[in-house]
């Protein structure tokens, strides 16, 4: 104990004969000295915990409030990330590794003119098989002083297990330009969202998440079928809002924004964790609760050993991409200089009575049907076309 440590540290000193022969057990009074830094060092720790809020085992989450910072052993991906959504834009792809993202093989430039999705994977292709071509060739060098060139680079970059990193190479695209337009996106939303976190009594910064997902892109669909701008699978969107082939909610912000904040707010309440609660957002409620039970809330552990066929590179990002966008969020006029933030748009909503068709709707409240599919972006093409009425209690605005 540190008491102890006191003892003896002066008792050492005091025993010190008054002539000039120093006997003192050097061993002891070293073992004395060492555990006192130790203790120091804890007791500072324990004293400013703001230092390491997100890595002490025992700190305290609570629905509304939480202090989001990257917990230790997070930052190089919460750093990686920040560039990814700050310094490289669409037109670049950054060859990295999918474990360590510390390492960073190449960033590559698309060129101007923007790619089809098959001829850049074709183009980050041959650069990842260069990559794997060099590792390999480094694994079976024996005489590892003989390398020369890229080769010596590569080595000194990923330092061991170079056959394993041969196989863990993967190219991230760039979303500094796409993460800008949906801060400017945002402002047509922003305050609304906010709004309803707050009537959840959920931490303001969930705001954030639709620029992990969307960059608030109302049409986002994804290759999993998630849509919007809070990216709902249908399956998990049809438990908290309509999704059928007339009305799609999880079109609409606002209303997928009640949505989302029903769900983060399960996902806090089943496990009591944020960054648990925001990774099943992601994951899935029972696989983080699967998590938990093997490795508890330290969310570090989770994300290093929890295995499990779903949780891949997404699964185990999604939460360092969620702190890295609320720092770029906070910097935004930093990263982005000369902002043109859309103004917030002024909805007012009318409960349907009975069942429309969408000429009716045009007709009562003098709206074309451009106008209608913009204002009620949950109105699916059938209803435009008039193949559907608009539902009865369809909340028209």
């Amino acid at each position: 104990t540190v008491s102890h440590a006191f003892k003896r540290f002066f008792s050492c000193v005091l025993n010190i004969p008054k002539k000039n022969s120093f006997r003192i057990e050097s061993g002891q009074l070293l073992e004395s000295i060492r555990i006192l830094i130790v203790s120091f060092v804890f007791l500072t720790v324990s004293w400013f915990p703001g230092n390491l809020c997100a890595s002490i085992p025992h700190e305290v989450h609570t629905l509304s409030k939480y202090h989001f910072t990257a917990p230790l052993g997070l930052q190089s991906k919460v750093e990686f990330w920040k560039k990814i959504y700050s310094e490289y834009s669409t037109k670049h792809a950054v060859v990295h590794d999918i474990k360590n993202l510390d390492i960073v093989y190449e960033v590559v430039y698309l060129g101007e003119k923007r790619l089809s999705r098959k001829a850049r994977e074709r183009k980050l292709g041959k650069v990842k098989k260069k990559y794997r071509n060099i590792l390999r060739k480094i694994a079976k060098t024996k005489n590892k002083s003989s390398l020369k060139g890229e080769d010596k680079r590569v080595f000194k970059l990923v330092k061991n297990n170079f056959y394993k990193a041969s196989r863990h190479i993967r190219a991230q695209l760039g979303q500094k330009d796409r993460f800008r337009e949906g801060v400017e996106r945002s402002g047509l939303y922003l305050a609304e969202i906010k709004k309803i976190l707050k009537e959840y009594g959920l931490p303001e910064e969930l705001s954030v998440l639709p620029h992990v997902e969307s960059s608030f892109q109302i049409g986002a669909y994804s290759s999993a079928g998630a849509a919007g701008i809070w990216q709902f699978t249908r399956s998990t969107g049809r438990l908290f809002m309509r999704v059928g082939y007339d009305v799609d909610e999880r079109r609409d912000p606002i209303l997928a924004t009640y949505g989302a904040a029903k769900l983060l707010k399960r996902n806090f309440e089943s496990v009591r964790s944020w960054p648990l609660a925001i990774t099943a957002y992601n994951h899935g409620l029972q696989g983080m609760r699967r998590a938990q039970k093997k490795f508890g809330n330290d969310f570090v552990k989770v994300v290093a050993k929890y295995k499990s066929r779903t949780f891949g590179f997404a699964s185990q990002n999604f939460y360092a991409e969620f702190l890295a966008a609320i720092h770029v969020i906070k910097n935004q006029n930093k990263y982005f200089p000369n902002l043109v933030i859309k103004k917030p748009i002024n909805i007012t909503s009318f409960s349907l009575p009975e069942y429309i068709g969408i000429r009716t709707a045009m007709k009562y409240f003098d709206m074309s049907r451009d106008e209608i599919a913009a204002a009620n972006p949950s109105l699916r093409r059938p209803v435009l076309n008039g193949e559907k009425r608009i539902p009865k209690g369809f909340h028209f605005q």
